[in-house]
């Protein structure tokens, strides 16, 4: 009988200026994908602070949580016989300083894309609501569903 768990991760949207920071990651299955820096909390850890600690492991920069981004990601995905349903916790950060490279043990490679060229490299529906969800913020614009120029955005999924 297969197995239910759950999971509970943090991490983090950087901005900068007009850029956002991505990594790029092997899926399950081997496929290249660029995605947002997250991973599992340690136990004693806050939720930004386990997401200030995913980001800089995965990216190389110690960031400045600025805000929170509600509601959190949910999804569910198998591993072997378990079922996992994953709850995400993000943050939009600012960068305060470089402090060295990305774990190649888990980031195939890191990258600054001009936001609106972001949108093209996400791999995952609920990669770019999320996006939106926080250009909206950085602008001020922030309204449930809607992008920065008003245009509407897919839920997370």
């Amino acid at each position: 009988m297969p197995t239910r768990t759950r999971q509970t991760s943090a991490g983090g949207i950087v901005v900068r200026h007009d850029e956002v920071l991505l990594i790029q990651v092997k899926t399950r299955s081997g496929r290249l994908v660029w995605t947002f820096p997250k991973g599992r909390r340690e136990h004693g850890e806050s939720m930004v602070e386990a997401a200030l600690r995913e980001v800089r492991e995965e990216t190389g920069y110690y960031c400045r949580a600025l805000q929170a981004l509600r509601p959190p990601t949910r999804y569910r995905f198998r591993d072997a016989d378990t079922s996992i349903m994953k709850t995400v916790h993000w943050f939009l950060m600012s960068v305060t300083r470089k402090a060295g490279t990305y774990n190649p043990r888990e980031v195939e490679a890191t990258r600054w894309a001009p936001i609106q060229a972001a949108y093209d490299l996400l791999a995952y529906r609920s990669d770019k609501a999320l996006l939106a969800r926080a250009d909206a913020l950085r602008n001020g614009s922030a309204r449930p569903g809607l992008s920065a120029n008003g245009h509407r955005m897919p839920s997370p999924s």
